[in-house]
């Protein structure tokens, strides 16, 4: 991709102000999946500062590469590989059956990926299912369960074929991408308009507030460009005919909320969603000083990490990478860990035997490693370190274990 693709945003993604100001300033990193078929190949780095709306509080990043870029043959994530995130799409279905009061009839998944949610929905409800993903290999693997597809982006052109096919939808999701798409604007205006009245359009989103009182940067990435409160959230739905009235909080990548908003119908707000605006009036979420929290939070998690890893290490150490993930590029830029990496582990046999732009450290196949009592293992899959650390320990692995999630701290194995 040529760097001159880059294009700085210069208004609110929700409000359109153009009062936003630079909170916090992260390395320029490598673009998430983006690795090398040679030790150090050339791959150029991209800013991920982090920005707030001055009159609406939406947390944002500005700078946005092209979405066939992002979303190009090299995105790998498949939902239906996960057994949790399974069990998670399987209740998150029936939430949306008892939240709209019927069985959906007519569903539209927004970035639907391998088609797992729809899959839910339609062995559930016997719904009619369509999904709209940009990539290739997500929308043969939703093909083969017999998904309907369509591979693009969705859009307001999209959304008028929709309507001139006399195709509107009781239900609509857009799942974790909801935060991706840098013109909300026309993308919900799009939205709404396949939606029927009375009809749903639920969605999953990274939560703010955890985001910042835990410190997760491993959640960001050139991929998300939005950062949700509900605050913010809420006064920009009604825009578009949409009224939030309940949400489920769900501890899937370190903490995330499933919004239910109801199109032209306003219904009355559930408890939980009035405890949690209450909880957001509290922390300040839209006021600067929230993200002075964050920038704050990230500096003590930087400082501890670099603090346990130089106090720990030799001249013999091994630091090996447990996880080619999405979130890798940036942890290793945040935790300066470019230029001491030996290798990267990892399970994706479409990642392992490439390497790590602008070096080389190579992702090898776990099952190809040994390890050695010298070695400090880091899991930057951060959000599976438990899960990791006892596999490792199972499997006799040597060494000590750092993790940043969640908590902190060094590990014996």
């Amino acid at each position: 991709m040529n760097p001159n693709d880059l294009i700085k945003r210069g208004k609110c993604r929700l409000c359109n102000s153009a009062n936003i100001s630079a909170e916090i300033s992260l390395p320029l990193t490598n673009v998430a999946d983006k690795y090398g078929k040679a030790p150090y190949e050339i791959g150029h780095k991209y800013p991920l500062d982090i920005y707030q709306c001055r009159d609406c509080g939406h947390v944002q990043i500005v700078d946005i590469l092209p979405l066939n870029y992002l979303f190009s043959s090299d995105y790998t994530y498949k939902p239906s590989n996960n057994p949790k995130l399974i069990a998670h799409f399987k209740k998150y279905a029936k939430r949306v059956g008892e939240n709209l009061g019927h069985h959906p009839k007519k569903c539209l998944d927004i970035g639907s990926n391998d088609g797992l949610f729809l899959e839910c929905l339609r062995d559930l409800y016997n719904a009619e299912v369509i999904g709209v993903d940009p990539a290739d290999s997500a929308v043969k693997a939703a093909e083969k369960k017999s998904i309907k597809t369509l591979k693009r982006f969705f859009d307001d052109e999209l959304a008028s074929e929709f309507i001139k096919n006399n195709q509107l939808f009781d239900h609509i999701s857009a799942n974790n991408v909801f935060a991706h798409n840098d013109d909300l604007i026309s993308f919900t205006k799009g939205l709404s308009k396949v939606l029927k009245a009375g009809g749903i359009f639920s969605f999953e989103i990274s939560y703010l507030v955890d985001i910042v009182e835990k410190g997760l940067i491993g959640t960001i990435f050139h991929e998300h460009l939005s950062h949700h409160s509900l605050i913010s959230l809420n006064k920009f739905l009604i825009n578009y005919d949409l009224h939030l009235f309940d949400i489920d909080y769900v501890d899937t990548q370190g903490g995330a909320i499933i919004g239910y908003a109801s199109k032209t119908i306003k219904k009355d707000h559930s408890k939980n969603l009035k405890e949690y605006f209450a909880k957001e009036k509290f922390l300040e979420v839209d006021k600067p000083s929230y993200m002075t929290k964050f920038r704050n939070n990230l500096i003590n998690i930087k400082n501890t990490f670099n603090n346990i890893l130089n106090a720990n290490i030799n001249s013999k150490s091994r630091i090996i990478i447990f996880g080619a993930a999405r979130s890798a590029n940036l942890l290793i830029e945040f935790l300066q860990l470019s230029n001491i990496i030996d290798c990267i582990l990892d399970d994706n046999e479409e990642k392992v035997g490439k390497y790590l732009l602008n070096s080389n450290a190579k992702i090898i196949s776990t099952n190809k490693f040994t390890s050695k009592e010298i070695d400090i293992i880091i899991p930057l899959a951060w959000i599976h370190s438990e899960n990791i650390y006892q596999r490792l320990k199972k499997e006799n692995y040597k060494g000590k274990f750092l993790t940043i999630y969640p908590k902190v701290e060094i590990l014996d194995f």
